[in-house]
C-alpha cells in the first residue's frame, strides 16, 4: 500500500514538472533547439513580413535541411549562420530601405528567394546589392499581391523591377494569390493580428516537444533503434567523391511536367504595370537537376525538358520575362567542381553563396 502511495504521488509530480518545463522552455531562445535560423526568426511574425522584428541570432554550427530529414549526422555539412531583421521585420541583407530611394528591384518568392540555410552575406539580395551601381530589396515575403502591393507602398517603389524567384520543384502560384483584395489595415485589426501571432508563436510552437523530438531521433540511429527516416532522400557520390544527398522530390521534378498555370502570373503582372513596375521570373533549378551528370557512374544520357525549361517556354510564350538558371547553372557546376566548390550545400536542397553569387550575375545581366 505504502509503494502504491508512493506512485500515486509521483505521477502528479512528474505531471507538475513537465508542465513547468514545457512553460518555462517557452521563454527560452528557440534558436537553441533548432538546426538552422528559419525557425526561430519566423516565430513572432508581427511586423511587415514573415519574420520576427529585431530578431538577431548567430548561429555557430547550422546544417542542412537533407541532414536532418534522413536523420543522419554524418552528412551533415556544419557552417556558420547569422541573421539580422529591422524593425519592421526586413532582413537586413540586401539593399537597405532609403527614404526617397527606391531599390532598382524588389524580391519576393520562395526559400531561395529569401535565403534559407544562408547568412545575411550570402542571400541573392546581398549578392546582387555587392555590385557597383545594383540594388536589390529583400522583401522577407512569400509572394501574393497583398504583401507585394505593402511591400511597394513601404519602399515608395513606382518604377523598377519586382523580381520573383521560383524553384522548379513547386508549383507555379495560382490566380487566387493575386486576387486584389481591399484593404483593412486600421490599427485595431493590426494590434489583433499581432496579439493572434504573439499567441501562436508562444502557444504552438514548444521547445520543449523540439528538443524530445530530437532525442528519439538521435536514438534512431540503426544501433539502438531502426531509423526510419533514412528513406527520404537519397546519397549520391559526385565525380570527384563528394557525397550529396538529394531530395526525392527534386529527382521527380528534374523532368516532370509543369505543374500549375501562368494565369496566376499574368494577373500579377498586369498589377505590377498598372503601378509602372516590370516582371521578371527567375526560375531556380532544384539541385538534382545541376548535379545529375556529375553523379558518379551516372549514365551519359539525354534527357526531355526538364521542368525549368518547360516554365521558361511558356511563362516566354505568355509575354512574361523570364531567367531560366538551369543554363548558368549546369555548366557552371562542372567547372566549379573541378575548383573543388560546389553551388548547393551537399546536405541541403538550398545553394550556398557561390550559388547566389552566380544568379546574382546573371540576373544582373538581365535586368540591364
Amino acid at each position: 500500500m505504502k509503494s502504491f502511495r508512493s506512485i500515486g504521488h509521483l505521477i502528479p509530480l512528474f505531471i507538475t514538472l513537465a508542465g513547468v518545463a514545457d512553460v518555462g522552455t517557452r521563454f527560452l531562445p528557440l534558436a537553441w533547439f533548432s538546426m538552422r535560423l528559419e525557425e526561430p526568426s519566423t516565430r513572432y511574425p508581427i511586423g511587415m513580413t514573415d519574420l520576427t522584428p529585431n530578431f538577431h541570432y548567430d548561429m555557430p554550427r547550422s546544417y542542412g535541411d537533407l541532414a536532418n530529414l534522413v536523420n543522419s549526422p554524418r552528412y551533415r555539412f556544419y557552417h556558420r549562420q547569422w541573421m539580422n531583421v529591422n524593425g519592421d521585420g526586413f532582413r537586413l541583407d540586401g539593399a537597405p530601405a532609403m527614404p526617397g530611394k527606391p531599390p532598382e528591384a524588389l524580391l519576393f518568392g520562395d526559400s531561395f528567394a529569401r535565403g534559407v540555410s544562408l547568412s545575411d552575406d550570402a542571400t541573392l539580395a546581398a549578392q546582387f546589392s555587392r555590385i557597383p551601381g545594383r540594388s536589390l530589396f529583400d522583401s522577407s515575403l512569400r509572394l501574393d499581391w497583398g504583401r507585394t502591393r505593402r511591400a511597394l507602398d513601404y519602399l515608395g517603389m513606382t518604377k523598377g523591377t519586382v523580381v520573383v524567384a521560383l524553384v522548379d520543384r513547386l508549383a507555379l502560384p495560382g490566380v487566387e494569390e493575386f486576387q486584389d483584395r481591399p484593404q483593412r489595415n486600421t490599427a485595431w485589426r493590426r494590434f489583433n493580428h499581432q496579439c493572434q501571432k504573439l499567441w501562436d508563436g508562444f502557444w504552438e510552437v514548444c521547445p520543449l516537444q523540439i528538443f524530445s523530438e530530437r532525442l528519439i531521433r538521435r536514438l534512431q540511429n540503426d544501433t539502438i533503434l531502426p531509423n526510419p527516416h533514412a528513406s527520404w532522400a537519397k546519397v549520391e557520390t559526385l565525380v570527384n567523391g563528394q557525397p550529396m544527398l538529394f531530395f526525392d522530390q527534386d529527382i521527380a521534378a528534374s523532368e516532370g511536367g509543369m505543374v500549375g498555370t501562368i494565369d496566376g502570373l499574368l494577373l500579377y503582372q498586369d498589377h505590377l504595370r498598372r503601378r509602372g513596375i516590370d516582371l521578371l521570373i527567375l526560375v531556380v533549378p532544384n539541385k538534382y537537376l545541376v548535379y545529375r551528370q556529375l553523379i558518379q557512374h551516372a549514365p551519359r544520357q539525354s534527357h526531355g525538358p526538364s521542368r525549368a525549361s518547360r516554365y521558361e517556354d511558356a511563362l516566354h510564350q505568355a509575354g512574361i520575362r523570364v531567367l531560366n538558371l538551369e543554363h548558368v547553372f549546369i555548366p557552371e557546376a562542372e567547372a566549379a567542381l573541378q575548383r573543388g566548390e560546389l553551388l548547393y550545400w551537399p546536405d541541403d536542397t538550398h545553394w550556398n553563396s557561390n550559388g547566389t553569387r552566380l544568379a546574382a550575375q546573371a540576373l544582373a545581366q538581365a535586368l540591364r
